[in-house]
C-alpha cells in the first residue's frame, strides 16, 4: 500500500522517478488546451497553470492518485502505459 504524502514528498518522489518534469510539462500542456479556447493572457494561462498544479499536489494523499488524475483525459507523449506502469509502482509500495 502507498503511502500518503504531502505535497513536498510527492514532488521529491517524482524528482527521484525522473518523472517531476514530464508531470510538470504535461499538467500544463493540458491546462494551455483548456484555457486556450477563449482569449486569456498568457499571464492569466500561466496563472491557470501553477493554480492546477498546486491543486493537484494538495488534493489527493497519494502521488499514484496525483499522476493518474494528471493524465487520465490528456493525450501525452510518453503514452498511457508509460504512466499506468508508474501508477502500479507507487501502489504497490510499503
Amino acid at each position: 500500500m502507498e503511502k500518503k504524502r504531502s505535497s513536498w514528498e510527492k514532488i521529491k518522489k517524482m524528482q527521484e522517478l525522473g518523472i517531476f518534469e514530464k508531470w510538470q510539462a504535461n499538467t500544463d500542456a493540458h491546462t494551455r488546451e483548456m484555457y486556450s479556447r477563449y482569449d486569456f493572457t498568457e499571464n492569466y494561462i500561466k496563472s491557470r497553470q501553477k493554480r492546477r498544479r498546486i491543486l493537484l499536489l494538495d488534493a489527493y494523499a497519494y502521488l499514484s492518485d496525483v499522476i493518474e488524475s494528471s493524465f487520465i483525459f490528456v493525450k501525452v507523449p510518453e503514452g498511457p502505459s508509460y504512466w499506468c506502469e508508474i501508477v502500479g509502482q507507487l501502489r504497490e509500495e510499503i
